[in-house]
C-alpha cells in the first residue's frame, strides 16, 4: 500500500484514477491545483508517489516537481501533460530533467497510469537458482 498525491484538474480522470488506485489498496489524496498539492505535500505524512498534471493555473506541475525533489528527492513523480502550449516532447523532456520518473501524454486511460503505479511498488524479483529436472 502506498500513499499517493494526485494533482489534476480533470475531475472525471482523477475520480477514475483514485477509484482504481484505492481498489488496489493505495491511499490517494487528490488536489485539483498544484498550489493545494504543495500544501498537502508540506504538511501531511510523506507521500510515496506524486502524480501531477504539468499545466495548471497559478502554480504548475513543473514547480511541484521541483518542490518534491528538493524536499524529498527519493519520491517518484509521474507527470501527465497535454500537447498544447509546447510540444509533447518539450513537456516530457522538461519534466524528466526536473526529476519526473515517468511521463504520460493526455488523454491517457487511468488504468494505464494505475498499471505503472503498481510496477513501482512491486517487490523486486528474487533470482532463484535454476533447477535441473530430475534433481
Amino acid at each position: 500500500m502506498a500513499r499517493i498525491l494526485l494533482v489534476d484538474r480533470d475531475e472525471a480522470f482523477a475520480t477514475a484514477l483514485v477509484s482504481i488506485l484505492s481498489a488496489a489498496g493505495h491511499v490517494v489524496e487528490w488536489s485539483d491545483t498544484a498550489m493545494g498539492a504543495m500544501l498537502d505535500f508540506a504538511v501531511q505524512t510523506p507521500f510515496d508517489l506524486v502524480i501531477t498534471d504539468l499545466l495548471a493555473p497559478e502554480l504548475d506541475g513543473f514547480d511541484l516537481i521541483v518542490a518534491v525533489k528538493e524536499s524529498r528527492p527519493a519520491t517518484p513523480v509521474l507527470a501527465l501533460f497535454q500537447p498544447q502550449a509546447v510540444t509533447r516532447f518539450d513537456q516530457a523532456l522538461i519534466a524528466r530533467a526536473l526529476g519526473a520518473s515517468s511521463t504520460f501524454a493526455k488523454p491517457v486511460e487511468p488504468a494505464s497510469v494505475a498499471a505503472l503505479v503498481e510496477t513501482l511498488f512491486q517487490p523486486p524479483a528474487v533470482d532463484r537458482p535454476l533447477s535441473r529436472s530430475g534433481q
